[in-house]
């Protein structure tokens, strides 16, 4: 059998989030309301430990960047949010990375400064990701400016 050829635009790259202090912190709360309403046999702390457990593998399975056709997207749960690659102007690792709104369940952000904006992200693959969008880093390391 042959493969169909793929016509349109170019295939997305996806990466995914690391995982790091935030989604640690979200398990280690999960885990301790699992032990009190198994503990005080209360039905409402069953049911928000289902609930977080519910909520903390959405955000696992749904927290994602694609690079496509010159624009990144970021999506994290319910949020998400698409950036031009052309209007990225900065980017930041390591201390001063946590900037604008956080998109990630890592604890090593990248920070992205665009028109309009600014974004923290957590992708696994920290080299993959700048290459995909354009940018290497500089011999510093902590800051991205050429493209």
């Amino acid at each position: 059998m042959e493969k169909e050829g793929h016509s349109g635009g170019s295939h997305p790259e996806v990466f995914r989030t690391g995982f790091g202090l935030p989604l640690y912190l979200s398990g280690t709360a999960f885990v301790l309301t699992l032990i009190n309403g198994t503990l005080l046999q209360s039905a409402l702390l069953q049911v928000t430990s289902a609930a977080m457990l519910m909520i903390l593998v959405y955000f696992m399975q749904s927290t994602k960047y694609r690079v496509q056709d010159g624009v990144l997207g970021v999506r994290m749960g319910p949020f998400s949010r698409c950036i031009e690659l052309k209007s990225i102007s900065a980017i930041f690792l390591s201390g001063r990375a946590f900037r604008g709104r956080f998109y990630g369940l890592g604890s090593d952000p990248v920070g992205l400064d665009y028109e309009g904006g600014s974004v923290s992200i957590t992708p696994k693959d920290v080299d993959g990701f700048l290459a995909a969008i354009g940018f290497c880093r500089t011999e510093s390391g902590d800051v991205v400016a050429t493209r």
